[in-house]
């Protein structure tokens, strides 16, 4: 991983690597719920999983282990996603030091703040720490209809907390406005590359034309 931290939580105890040290890395093993996926308009605000009470846990659990404060953003990121974390070190920069959590899709090209869609979520430091503080007000939302990413943005909104968007750096394949940018881009994510052979292209593709560049 090039994060500085990073924290993998599964059902299951599994072996992931060593660390730069020698030291092994194992995901935190964690009993999460059985959701269902849902159907827009029928049971559901989304054709999405209905997440929400996994991601609650989750989201509890990172906050547990203590990493988050150690650290000036947390990312979350779906396994699909190719991601570059040092870009999106120099996205968020200016927002060091400060409440901000990111929006990366837009369904028509005059929305400011966009929507979040869950293959990057990026919250600072501050913006976990009021959700820390306040995370009744977040469970309390009626989210059994929405997937974990409109939840999470509600969540932020109703702490008034600041988007950041970051619609021209996301290249998302289910947003309306967001996908199908070329590897060759120096993109922070490039969403959904489903295929382990077909993530590693893109990876080595994108690197490539950054480092030509």
């Amino acid at each position: 991983f090039a994060c500085n931290d990073y924290l993998v939580i599964s059902p299951e105890d599994h072996l992931i690597g060593k660390d730069e040290c020698g030291e092994e890395v194992r995901t935190l093993k964690e009993s999460l719920p059985a959701v269902e996926k849902g159907v827009y308009g029928v049971n559901a605000e989304t054709s999405s999983w209905l997440n929400v009470p996994v991601f609650l846990k989750c989201w509890g659990k990172v906050i547990e282990s203590g990493k988050v404060w150690k650290q000036d953003f947390t990312v979350k990121l779906d396994p699909d996603a190719v991601f570059f974390p040092a870009r999106l070190a120099a996205v968020l920069a200016p927002h060091k030091g400060r409440p901000v959590f990111t929006t990366d899709c837009r369904y028509w090209g005059g929305d400011t703040v966009g929507k979040l869609f869950g293959s990057i979520e990026v919250l600072s430091k501050q913006a976990i720490g009021s959700y820390k503080d306040k995370a009744e007000t977040c469970k309390g939302l009626p989210w059994q209809r929405w997937g974990e990413d409109m939840w999470m943005q509600k969540c932020m909104e109703s702490l008034q907390i600041p988007a950041v968007g970051m619609f021209d750096h996301v290249s998302d394949n289910t947003c309306p406005l967001g996908g199908y940018a070329s590897c060759g881009e120096a993109k922070v994510v490039f969403h959904p590359k489903k295929d382990a052979g077909q993530w590693w292209e893109c990876w080595k593709q994108s690197d490539k034309a950054a480092v030509k560049k």
